[in-house]
């Protein structure tokens, strides 16, 4: 008999732990870039309000020296969607966007390009880019 109390007290503590963690808000947190191809490409740019896309390759010393400061910048702005684009294994998404230099940065908001940055920057241009459409 004991046994069975015992065994509805540690089920109705598991459901209580489960109506809570139910009642927790959902968000979205990513906090470093996703891998973009052209498979999920439409997808995360037209579900994320922002999305800060790298156009980049494994060869390229620029695209090398921006990787920390995109993996910092995706860790410190949890409302932007950072993607990664290798233009050699996506080459098609390269090309849509006439991609000729890289590395080459692509913000976009409600899933329609916006600005566009090209080699390597420093951290505060794109802190500022980000902060300039986070308030629109």
């Amino acid at each position: 008999m004991e046994e069975d109390e015992e065994l509805k007290l540690l089920k109705e503590k598991m459901l209580q732990e489960l109506m809570k963690n139910l009642q927790k808000p959902k968000t979205k947190e990513i906090n470093k870039p996703i891998k973009i191809t052209i498979e999920n490409f439409k997808d995360i740019i037209s579900s994320n309000n922002l999305v800060l896309i790298d156009f980049w390759a494994d060869w390229c010393q620029p695209c090398k020296i921006m990787e920390p400061i995109i993996n910092e910048l995706s860790k410190e702005f949890n409302n932007v969607v950072f993607g990664k684009v290798n233009v050699d294994e996506e080459p098609a998404i390269a090309q849509s966007f006439g991609i000729m230099s890289i590395p080459t940065f692509i913000l976009f908001k409600n899933g329609k390009p916006q600005e566009i940055l090209v080699g390597a920057r420093p951290k505060r241009d794109f802190e500022n880019l980000i902060k300039r459409y986070i308030r629109e």
